[in-house]
């Protein structure tokens, strides 16, 4: 299943799985240019949710 076809909440279990291997420093959610792209569009919830998952989870 794609990435923008899959249910929020597995997109974001992908997503936290991702940042707690990689650990980023910082969650960039939009383009070069702050523009609103298709992807984008389906990416900001996600990462957000994500973001905020790993937050409270204290990771």
């Amino acid at each position: 299943m794609r990435f923008r076809d899959a249910p929020l909440d597995k997109a974001v279990g992908q997503l936290v799985a991702h940042l707690r291997e990689f650990r980023p420093e910082i969650v960039v959610t939009r383009d070069a240019h702050g523009g609103l792209t298709e992807w984008y569009i389906r990416h900001d919830p996600v990462s957000t949710a994500a973001a905020q998952t790993e937050l409270i989870a204290g990771t």
